[in-house]
This record gives structure tokens, sequence and C-alpha cells, in this order.
């Protein structure tokens, strides 16, 4: 069930839509990471770099914004029909119809996955909210350093590249209705390099999800089971070990998977 949840690639621009119901220390969040979007269109870097230097920042919003949603007992199972409703206008929108069909679409290659998942375990609004209360509070950084040393090598790399997919269709559906929202003057070559960035993360996402169905030879969510409980595993490994993984809160610099073990050898 976990898999389902962290999978769910609108919980951002729920959060953005319920802003006045957030305490101060969320909103305050939900507002920063919506000013760091908006900063990226300013910029005449890489679309995919500046994108995925923001990875983390959702990954760690992400996190909070569900033990909100299970705290305030929202329903998850409604959400995404919810929010992407959101996203038509953009298709009557002559600058950013493109964009709009390809945030739609990559939004619909997400939810197939997660209602694989759901009907599979059987899932109830209930079952949503325990499953929340199981989310340890990690960051982005945590989780790579728990599928570097929690699974094993020919399919961590895969793992946190689904991971990531995720979270790029998050970011780039959120920036995307930021910018229809707000009316921010984009020019349409960014338009369409963000079309594309959503429509690759959106194909990488489903053709991973698939093939990790194929390769373990398992249902979709005895695949689900097994990976959370050995990243949950690793999780717990990694808070018992101490000051072993300080590293990971005093460098501001993200370590891919073979990085950070070096660095973990190299400190240890």
């Amino acid at each position: 069930m976990l898999g389902a949840a962290k999978h769910t690639d609108v919980i951002c621009l729920f959060m953005r839509n319920s802003i006045p119901h957030l305490d101060l220390s969320l909103q305050k969040e939900t507002k920063t990471l919506i000013d760091d979007l908006k900063s990226i269109l300013q910029l005449e870097n890489d679309l995919k770099v500046s994108f995925g230097s923001l990875l983390p920042q959702v990954f760690n919003f992400r996190i909070k914004a569900l033990r909100w949603i299970s705290a305030n007992d929202q329903n998850l199972l409604n959400l995404f029909d919810e929010v992407t409703h959101s996203f038509e206008p953009l298709l009557l929108d002559p600058h950013l119809n493109i964009l709009g069909k390809r945030v739609i679409d990559a939004l619909h290659q997400n939810q197939e996955v997660v209602n694989a998942l759901i009907s599979k375990d059987s899932i109830t609004d209930s079952s949503v909210s325990n499953s929340f209360s199981q989310i340890p509070d990690i960051t982005y950084q945590h989780l790579v350093a728990s599928i570097a040393f929690s699974l094993p090598d020919e399919t961590s790399q895969k793992f946190l590249d689904w991971v990531n997919a995720s979270l790029y269709i998050e970011a780039i559906s959120l920036c995307a209705i930021i910018i229809y929202d707000e009316g921010l003057n984009v020019p349409k070559n960014r338009i369409n390099e963000m079309a594309d960035l959503i429509s690759d993360a959106g194909n990488e996402y489903e053709k991973l999800s698939i093939e990790s169905s194929l390769m373990r030879q398992l249902p979709a969510s005895e695949i689900n089971r097994t990976e959370d409980a050995d990243l949950l595993q690793g999780i717990q490994n990694l808070i018992s070990t101490g000051s072993s993984f300080d590293f990971l809160k005093e460098d501001e610099e993200l370590y891919s998977l073979s990085d950070l073990k070096k660095v973990y050898n190299d400190k240890g």
C-alpha cells in the first residue's frame, strides 16, 4: 500500500489547493515549493536538470503532505479525480494545450499503476490512512541510502528511477497549473520542453512499473509489499547506526547510489 501512496502524483497540487487549511509551517513550505518552481521558469538552464534539483524537496514535502492528509481524514482514493480536473482548462488554452494534454496523459499513466496496486490489495480508506502512519519521517537522501543498502544492486537504480519519474510528474504538473492560474509569461519553447519532460517521465514510470512486475514474476501487490518491507527495514537500519549517516544531514550534495556507497565507506 505504501507504493500506492508514495506514487500518487497530485499530492503537492492538492496541498496547494488546501493552503488556507494548513498550519503555518506547511503553508510556508507549500509557498516555498511554489516559489522555487516559478524561479526555474525564469532561468535559461536545462529544465530537466533544474527540475531534477528540486526532486528531493518535492519528496520531502510529499512525506509531510501524506501525514497531513492522514491526520485530517482526507480521502486519497478520491483525490486524483478531484485534482486532475484542474488541468482541463489548459486544453483550451492555445499556449498550454500541448502541456495540458501531456500532463493529463502522464497522470493517467501514474493512476493506472496506482489503481492496479489498489485493486490487487483491496485497499480501503482506512487502510490508506493506516499506511501513512507507517511512513518514516525521512528525507530523499535517506531514501536513496535505504535503497542503496537494502535492495540488490541490479534493481536499486531502477527503483530510484521509478521514484524519480513519479517526482518529475508531480513537479511539472504543479508547475503547469501555476503557469495557468497565475498567467505567467513563459516562452512557448519552454512550455514544449516541459511537455516533453513530463511525457518522458510518464513513459519511464509506466515502463519501469511493467518491467518490475515482469522481472520479479510476482503480482504488483506482492512486489509492493516486498519492496516496502525492504526499504522500511533499511531505514530502520539507518536510524540505528547512530552517527554513521550524519553526512546525509551535513552535506548539501545529493549522492547517486554508487557515489553514496563510496562516500559512506570513506567516512566510515
